[in-house]
C-alpha cells in the first residue's frame, strides 16, 4: 500500500535527519472510518516535543519527495493540530 511506503520513507528520514530526534512516528493505519466514497484512508500520526521540529521535519518530508505525495489518486493532508481523529 501506499500509506506504508510514506511511512517507511518517514522513518528513513527521521533517522537521517539531526532536526528529527525527537519525533514519534505512529503509523500507518486504516482510519476508524476506512473507506468514504470509495476512497480508503490511512493515517500517520506524528508526536514531538517540539513544534518547531515537528513544522520543519513536515516541511522537509513534504516538499523533498513531492513526486511520492502528488502521485495519481493518492490524497495527502496534514492536519497540525488534529481535533478529532477518524
Amino acid at each position: 500500500a501506499h500509506a506504508v511506503q510514506i511511512g517507511h520513507l518517514l522513518r528513513e528520514l527521521k533517522n537521517t535527519s539531526p532536526f528529527a530526534q525527537s519525533i514519534t512516528i505512529l503509523g500507518p493505519i486504516e482510519s476508524a472510518v476506512s473507506r468514504i466514497a470509495k476512497q480508503f484512508r490511512w493515517q500517520i500520526l506524528l508526536k514531538g516535543t517540539s513544534i518547531q521540529s515537528l513544522h520543519r521535519f513536515t516541511r522537509f518530508v513534504l516538499t523533498g519527495n513531492a513526486p511520492l505525495f502528488n502521485h495519481g489518486n493518492i490524497s495527502v493532508k496534514v492536519d497540525v493540530d488534529p481535533y478529532f481523529m477518524m
